[in-house]
């Protein structure tokens, strides 16, 4: 399983808890590819290592893995989920903010989430997604229900 990790970048809490996941991943040997804005951040704050960063534009991570890790919040889910449009890759919300509908998993509780994916422990729910296309506008909209 190879895990993308995204989040907003525009959130200071974003920081700490993926640089501790990467940490743990890495001593669990478990294989990941970062967005290119949150390896950028950990890049410069200096919470990881830049030997263990390979950036990859979001939408490459669908291409590139199993399963995306959205840290953020309902909103941060959604923008990625529209980002990755069509793509059938699953999308795991990571709550690291107030109180999230959408996302599935607080923060705290990422590591254990992960350990139940790794043992198979895991359903994915399907949800709709709608696209429109407007006449002059070249890249479609998206929307998740």
């Amino acid at each position: 399983m190879i895990y993308g990790i995204t989040g907003n970048p525009n959130k200071e809490l974003l920081w700490e808890p993926v640089a501790e996941l990467i940490g743990w991943m890495l001593e669990q040997d478990l294989d990941f590819k970062l967005h290119s804005e949150v390896a950028n951040g950990l890049s410069e704050r200096r919470l990881v290592a830049q030997s263990v960063i390979e950036p990859a534009k979001i939408d490459d991570l669908a291409d590139r893995c199993d399963l995306v890790l959205s840290f953020g919040g309902d909103g941060t889910l959604l923008n990625t989920a529209r980002i990755l449009g069509s793509s059938r890759t699953p999308i795991l919300g990571v709550n690291i903010g107030r109180l999230g509908f959408l996302t599935g998993v607080e923060v705290v509780f990422v590591r254990e989430a992960i350990q139940e994916i790794e043992s198979g422990r895991y359903e994915i729910e399907g949800r709709l997604t709608l696209e429109a296309r407007i006449d002059g506008r070249s890249e479609p909209l998206r929307a998740l229900n």
